[in-house]
This record gives C-alpha cells, structure tokens and sequence, in this order.
C-alpha cells in the first residue's frame, strides 16, 4: 500500500541563466504552464537566484537601484503563478554579497570594505566576480541583512523561503573564501582571514551571525517562510559535521546537506574522494550521516541535495539513465528523517525526464523500498520503450555496472575534457594550454594541461577506470542497438532520422553520447601522452606516429555518431549552467576536416 510523507521536493528552471538577470528579464519562463509542468513531475517547488540589493531599495546605496521595483514586481508574478498551480517559490541567496571595485558604499561606510578578492581578476571572471567582501563586522550588517530581508518579505510574502550557501567560492562576508582547514586545496583561498575588524571574531560565528540576520529579518516580517541553510564547504571552518555551527543556529532553521560529499570509496584498486554531486557514489556519505544525527540532536529540520539528472561526472545530456543508483540513494537518505530535497542545482533542472519523475516517487512514497526497484524500474522501460522493455532493462543494469567505475575526482569533474568529448579539439603541441571551463561563456574547447584535470589520479588510472567503465556500457548500448535493428551504434547510423520517433530513440541517443564522450576522453589522454613522447623521444617518433594515426582513425566514427545525434537534440551536448551549447555539427565537421589536413607539425588542430 502506498504511504506517503509530506517532503518538500524542489527543482530549478535551468533555462534560465543562472549567472544573468532571470528574475527580470527571464519571468516569461515562469508562467502556469511551467509550473504544472513542475507540479505534474512530482515537485512542489522551485528556487530562483536573488541577490538582495536587486530586489530591494536601500536609501544609504540609491546606487544600487536598478529595475529594483520592476524586478520585485517579477518575482511577484512568478511566486503567484506559481501558487495557481500549487508549487512554492524559494530564493537561492549568497548573502551579503561582495562588492565591485569602487563601489560609492564605501565612501559612507568605509568598514564595509572586506579583504580583496584575487580570482576577480582572473581572465574568465573579470567584470562579473565581486572584488571586495562584505565585513559583518560593520553597522551596516544588520541594516542590510535584518533590515533588507524583513523588508522583502513584506512586500513579497508569499516566497516560500530561502536557501543560503555561506561557503562558498562566491565571495560574500570576510570568511567565505577563507579555508581555515583547507578543506578544498585551492590556491586562492586563504587560511586565515585578512580582514583586520574580523581577526576576532571566527569564521563559525561569522556564518551563523549571518544566517541569524537573515532570519531574523524574516521573521520581523510575519513570516514563517523557510530559512535553509545549505552546509555547503563548512568544512571549511569546522571538523564535520559541524556541530558548533549547527548548534548556534536558531531551532527553526533548516539543515540542507549534500547526501554524496563527504563520501570516498576503492575502484579496481584506484582510491577515490567524493566531494561532489555523484551518481557513480552511492552514499550516504559518512558526512551526511552525521549530519543527520546533529540535526536530530539539535531539533533542526533537515533537507537531503540529490541530482536526479545529471551530475559533473556527466551533465550535457538531459538525464544520465541510472535509475537503479537514484532510487537506491533515494530510499537512503528517507531513513534519516529528512523532510526536504532539493533535486538539482544550476543544471538538471528538468522535471519531465522520467529520472526526475522516478526521484519524486521514491521520495514521496515511503512504501517505495529496494524491493519495488526492480518491477518499478520495468514499468518505466515498458512506458518508455513499449516493445522493447525487457531490452531497455537490461541495458540499464549494464549502465547502473558501469557507473561504479567514473574516475571521480574534484578536478577531473570541473575541468576534465569530458563534457567537450567528441568536439574537444586535440592540440599537436608541447605547449601547456589552460583547459577550457565548459561551465563559463567564451573558455573556448581546447586545452593540453593534463596536470589541471587529473588532479591525485595519473593519466593512468584515468583511463584504466574509463577503460572499465566503457567496456560495460558498451554492452548497455550494443543490447539498445540489436533491439533498433542498428548493427553499428558506434558510428553513424543509416536511415537516422526513420529511428528518430521510435519509442525510447532519445534514451538509446542519450546512452551513445554518454559512451561516445567517455571514449573520446580517453583518446584524447592517450593523444597528449603520445604527442609529448613524440617530442621527447625523436628516436621513437615513426612508431608514435602510427599510434596517433590509430587514435585519430578511432576518433573518427565517434565524431560521425555525434554528428547525427546533435542535429536530432538541440539539448545535446548542452551545458545549462553556461546556457550553452559545446559544441555545434559544424565543430564536428571542422573536426573531420582537421583530421584529413593532419601531418604532424607542431602545433596543429585537431
């Protein structure tokens, strides 16, 4: 029999830019008929990017005025379209937000004015990336924090809340990029905050002080809205799982905790650290289990982070076809009592694939347990594929194998080749090119440096664990193309387009690319290795030479593949945190061309 519980289940809509105005410029992407798209995918609510001084008027910065009132007038409209198909509206906040360089704030409160932020003056995040912090530590603080938020929510009261990160690599109050117990190894951050007004206060009770503002300014309001503070990076200032910071917090603020961070497992004898959104980690990672039980202890509600699309590991695909692993992690993190999920982040938002429609049920169906996840798992296949559900299982549990093996490390995920796969362009060259960010605009789809992405794995084992996981997928992907009648899914396909409306062709087209950049990831690692040794050891290079003629032929029917695939789906490869695509057919095409023209002088294309 069914048994439900009463969650908060969220999504976002990621064909919004995340990075740009959504609220005012982008509220024509909220009307009724997104939010019964929601609410028909099994979620109650959605969250939407805010920055406090965008919505908000304050008289000591009239400067920041712009489009304030047109702006909150949007999120109104949003927040009540919502409410006429039942679903909730959350404000995703990194507050207080840092300030650009020579903002006239300072001229009239100079104590405003935090440590300086190096990384915006990185190339890629010039002119968009705050350059000073934001002291607490000022009389403003609470004008801004308290004050603003109360102001808000009486001029919107029916946001349904607030979901704040206060760690981050997003520059916010003195501590947020401070890793006093560097947790996330980044050169940037410092280790001890350089802000003179803060030196006596800890970045523990800077966070909650924060978090205590917000608050409160919402409740001067009259409301009871949600108030959700996301653990993301605490680590950062305190051993896991926080104790200290949990316990300072008031009792009705809600804990929101990744359920995968935090997490390490042994693959094929490579050690791995999870620190991020994973489907290749079950979970729950000893972090969220502890989590959970100071949340208990301290009586703070807790909310559980899922992707129930995509992940880094692989995210330019609508749904990564993994249900076995969602519904597993689904029914783990049920048993800690949680009353909340928040289903996505600035990606993998959407709520009609029917991944996000099994993350749904499994969380609002208690009586959904491991049992039901095998003949709830042919049921989908069956809706999906019709004629070919038994193939469609099969070849999911291929994939659900196959995950185990995802090389996951921090830096192969952020700036690995891997999202660019087939239209990553391979450089004949010694020279350490930067590797391009597929999350920011303009980063371009080359890159060399292998020390960039392959962080604490080697080349090595790179392609050792892609060797072992595309080996299994292959068989996934192979069983979906003898049931298409498709003798060759690893190339081109004759008569695409005939196979295009058969039930399940997107899932099948989905499972190819998957495999296809995975493959081309690891081309590309034995690429680089064999154009430095070509360079390094003339005495080898006619033996090289055949090997990277077989690597460039072995390339070749992976680019054809895609060719047809990225015709078919505007989706794919697409890249919602950038809203854009990777790559375009004409990539592709150039790549081929590139391929043909190749004779082995340096620098060259590919």
């Amino acid at each position: 029999m069914k048994t439900e519980t009463k969650r908060e289940a969220i999504m976002r809509n990621c064909r919004t830019d995340f990075y740009g105005d959504e609220i005012l410029k982008e509220a024509y992407k909220f009307d009724e008929a997104y939010f019964r798209s929601v609410r028909a995918g099994g979620y109650t609510a959605i969250w939407l990017r805010g920055q406090l001084r965008n919505l908000v008027t304050f008289v000591e910065a009239p400067h920041w005025t712009d489009h304030n009132q047109e702006r909150l007038q949007a999120l109104k409209t949003i927040v009540a379209n919502g409410q006429a198909e039942g679903v909730s509206v959350y404000l995703y906040i990194n507050e207080p937000k840092g300030f650009m360089e020579g903002d006239p704030i300072f001229e009239k409160y100079p104590d405003l004015k935090g440590p300086y932020n190096p990384f915006s003056a990185h190339p890629l995040a010039a002119g968009d990336e705050p350059a000073y912090a934001f002291c607490t530590q000022s009389k403003f603080a609470e004008t801004y924090l308290t004050n603003g938020f109360r102001r808000l929510f009486e001029q919107c009261p029916d946001l349904a809340g607030v979901i704040m990160i206060t760690a981050s690599e997003i520059l916010s109050h003195c501590y947020s990029n401070v890793d006093v117990k560097n947790l996330l190894n980044e050169d940037f951050k410092h280790r001890e905050v350089q802000c003179p007004r803060c030196k006596d206060v800890s970045a523990v009770d800077t966070v909650t002080d924060v978090i205590a503002k917000i608050r409160n300014g919402i409740r001067a309001a009259g409301s009871s809205a949600k108030v959700v503070a996301w653990n993301w990076s605490w680590g950062m200032y305190e051993e896991s799982p926080q104790r200290e910071i949990i316990s300072q917090l008031p009792k009705d603020v809600v804990v929101l905790c990744d359920m995968q961070r935090g997490g390490s497992k042994s693959v094929d004898g490579v050690d791995l650290v999870v620190d991020e959104y994973s489907f290749s980690y079950l979970g729950p990672s000893p972090l969220f289990i502890d989590t959970a039980a100071v949340a208990a202890e301290t009586e703070h509600e807790l909310w559980a982070k899922i992707m129930v699309n995509v992940t880094h590991e692989f995210l330019v695909v609508p749904y990564l076809p993994l249900p076995f692993r969602l519904a597993k992690k689904m029914i783990s993190v049920r048993e800690y009592d949680i009353k909340g999920l928040l289903g996505c982040w600035n990606y993998g938002g959407d709520t009609q694939t029917w991944m996000a429609q099994l993350g749904s049920q499994v969380l609002h169906d208690d009586s959904f347990t491991r049992e039901r996840i095998d003949p709830e798992t042919r049921a989908i296949a069956d809706r999906l594929y019709q004629g070919r559900a038994e193939t469609a299982y099969l070849a999911w549990q291929k994939f659900d194998e196959a995950f185990e093996y995802f090389p996951f490390d921090l830096f192969l995920v952020y700036y690995g080749p891997h999202m660019h796969g087939t239209g990553f362009e391979w450089a004949f060259t010694r020279e350490e090119i930067s590797m391009p960010w597929y999350f920011k605009n303009g980063a371009g789809r080359c890159g060399t440096a292998l020390s960039e992405w392959c962080g604490k794995l080697t080349p090595a084992q790179i392609v050792q664990l892609f060797d072992k996981l595309n080996t299994r997928w292959m068989e996934g992907v192979k069983i979906l193309g003898d049931a298409f009648g498709v003798a060759d899914p690893f190339d081109e396909i004759p008569q695409f387009d005939a196979l295009l409306p058969e039930p399940g062709a997107e899932d099948f087209h989905i499972a190819r690319t998957i495999l296809l950049h995975f493959q081309s990831t690891v081309g590309f690692v034995k690429f680089r290795l064999a154009t430095l040794a070509f360079f390094e050891k003339p005495e080898e290079q006619e033996s090289i030479k055949a090997q990277i003629s077989n690597l460039i032929e072995a390339e070749k029917p992976r680019i054809r593949a895609m060719s047809q695939i990225v015709k078919a789906y505007p989706r794919i490869p697409y890249a919602e945190e950038a809203q854009k695509a990777i790559y375009t057919a004409e990539d592709l095409a150039q790549k081929l061309e590139n391929m043909k023209r190749f004779s082995f002088e340096e620098g060259q294309r590919i």
